[in-house]
């Protein structure tokens, strides 16, 4: 895009369709030109957002690729203490404790449902398997992330854990809360202690 970007610079008095063509007609057989091909875009603005939306998800798809890379080169440890292998009764009185992985999150400046939307429009981050929900669950709360019932999309520590590193990893960056900058965490956010 940036080579394209330069060259149509050069170019006096170039024609929008003429320069979308060639660029179109120029591009390496990926998921972006087949998109490109599908849905012809309608300027050069959208062409760019398309981009950066494609780049964003080549970039994210790499660093998966990498973390899963890390994770199968650690070795494995034995069999007696893998806990998927224990036997259930065992298992369920040792389950690792649910809960957020970070003990403090990023200010945001709007709504995390807001911020869900957005991650999904942009396909930066992908909805999980529809959970089930549980049983004796809050049928009055409904979490859009997981697509079912018991607790809010905006309570969801799952749904907080994945916009914290998406933000960690340089993504969702318009909807960090830069007028907090000295406060690194939201108060809710913080477990309560007693006094």
């Amino acid at each position: 895009m940036s080579r394209f970007n330069k060259a149509a610079l050069k170019i006096r008095d170039l024609n929008p369709a003429v320069a979308l063509h060639h660029l179109t007609t120029a591009l390496k057989p990926s998921p972006f030109a087949n998109s490109i091909c599908k849905k012809p875009p309608t300027d050069m603005d959208d062409l760019r957002r398309r981009a950066d939306k494609y780049m964003q998800m080549e970039e994210l798809a790499e660093f998966r690729n990498q973390a899963r890379t890390e994770t199968a080169a650690k070795p494995e440890k034995p069999t007696e203490n893998n806990f998927w292998s224990r036997p259930k009764e065992l298992a369920s009185r040792e389950r690792p404790p649910r809960g957020p992985r970070y003990s403090q999150y990023t200010p945001l400046n709007t709504s995390r449902s807001a911020v869900l939307e957005q991650a999904l429009t942009s396909e930066v981050l992908a909805v999980p398997k529809r959970a089930s929900t549980p049983p004796r669950a809050d049928t009055t709360k409904s979490c859009r992330y997981h697509r079912n019932r018991g607790h809010s999309t905006e309570e969801c520590a799952a749904l907080k854990d994945k916009i914290e590193d998406l933000i960690k990893h340089g993504y969702l960056q318009g909807f960090v809360d830069r007028s907090n900058s000295s406060r690194s965490t939201h108060w809710s956010d913080q477990p309560s202690s007693d006094i």
